[in-house]
């Protein structure tokens, strides 16, 4: 059980769902007593880690890789010649990567090391080369891991079934405190990126605020686009009822004080912040994408599917929840049962099977 783990992630400090998830597995493993180091790849000495972390992880900042670079390609080298250099003198046993870049990288490392790509985005967020790189290089590692079963089919696709595995997301923090769902607010989560589509959860809050003008709608988020959010709620008369909060770290309070959640992504990879919000006794009204969303949402149980792009129908669902609350007092606690699928106690045994087995 004494092995050396190393997690390969962007940046440390990012408060985005991959650090989050990737926190949450080191975590995991620390306590089940492997040795294990985050290595963060454009964060410097000094920078601090976005989420909580057992004292006993190591954090090893490369400094090197940083998108946009012009000379990326270099800074990769430098940064492939400086993990393999870490691993060896830590006697890293296993290595796990974050996402398509970080794991063509990881490829490269030595082949001592056993090499898991985890895999956090939608597959077909991939950019066409780097799908092209994916399809050479993954069939070589070890094993795959996706969230969704869904996601893992596509990997299915041009690999060996039996290194592709699905492993979700473990919860943040146990699902213990829930809201009651008496306050009469919708909270929506994420970056403010085009993936997460927010203008159709802005174009949607015209009708819900007609019809449940008591109700207000909470973005947490930060992202490039900010100002076009900010000028589509001017134009839809929607400053009073529609509010962006930059992300905070006790998300957990803001989902308890909420009544729902409101989910308009394009694509997602999994979407840690519905479990999160399942976790406090949130029901989810979601556009039904790929993929995430509907291994989480049993629809008209613990919340209600959409088509994406209905902004039409993610308004008739958010209105249909605000006004009755008998149906959000149920659905929360479907939320808050299916959450406890997902505690880290049951998370870890799958990557516990999984790093002993490869």
């Amino acid at each position: 059980m004494n092995k050396n783990i190393a997690v390969m992630l962007l940046n440390i400090s990012d408060s985005n769902g991959t650090e989050r998830a990737s926190c949450n597995l080191s975590n995991i493993l620390a306590e089940k007593g492997f040795s294990v180091h985050i290595i963060s790849m454009s964060s410097h000495e000094g920078d601090k880690p976005a989420f909580p972390l057992n004292e006993s992880v190591r954090i090893y900042h490369t400094g090197l890789a940083s998108r946009g670079n012009a000379k990326r390609i270099f800074a990769y080298l430098k940064c492939i010649y400086a993990v393999r250099k870490y691993c060896r003198k830590n006697n890293i046993d296993v290595i796990i990567g974050t996402g398509h870049q970080i794991n063509t990288i990881m490829y490269f490392t030595g082949r001592r090391m056993k090499k898991i790509a985890c895999e956090h985005l939608n597959y077909q967020a991939c950019p066409k080369i780097s799908a092209l790189i994916r399809k050479m290089i993954y069939p070589r590692l070890n094993a795959v891991v996706t969230l969704t079963n869904g996601d893992a089919e596509n990997y299915r696709s041009f690999m060996a079934a039996m290194k592709v595995h699905v492993i979700p997301n473990s919860l943040s923090f146990p699902a213990e405190k829930q809201s009651d769902t008496k306050t009469k607010r919708i909270i929506a989560v994420g970056r403010l990126t085009e993936q997460k589509n927010f203008p159709a959860l802005i174009e949607a809050a015209v009708r819900v605020k007609k019809e449940c003008p008591d109700w207000r709608i909470d973005i947490f988020g930060s992202g490039e686009d900010g100002e076009k959010l900010l000028s589509l709620i001017r134009a839809g008369s929607l400053d009073d009822y529609v509010r962006i909060h930059s992300p905070v770290k006790d998300i957990k309070s803001e989902y308890i004080s909420s009544g729902m959640l409101a989910v308009s992504s394009i694509y997602e990879g999994f979407h840690l912040g519905i479990l999160e919000a399942e976790a406090c006794g949130l029901p989810v009204v979601s556009f039904d994408c790929n993929y995430g969303p509907a291994d989480l949402i049993h629809d008209g149980v613990n919340g209600f599917l959409v088509d994406v792009g209905d902004v039409k129908g993610l308004a008739e669902k958010i209105i249909m929840l605000a006004k009755d609350d008998v149906l959000r007092a149920k659905m929360s606690r479907e939320s808050f049962i299916n959450a406890k699928n997902y505690e880290p106690e049951k998370i870890a045994e799958k990557w516990l099977d999984l790093i002993e087995n490869i």
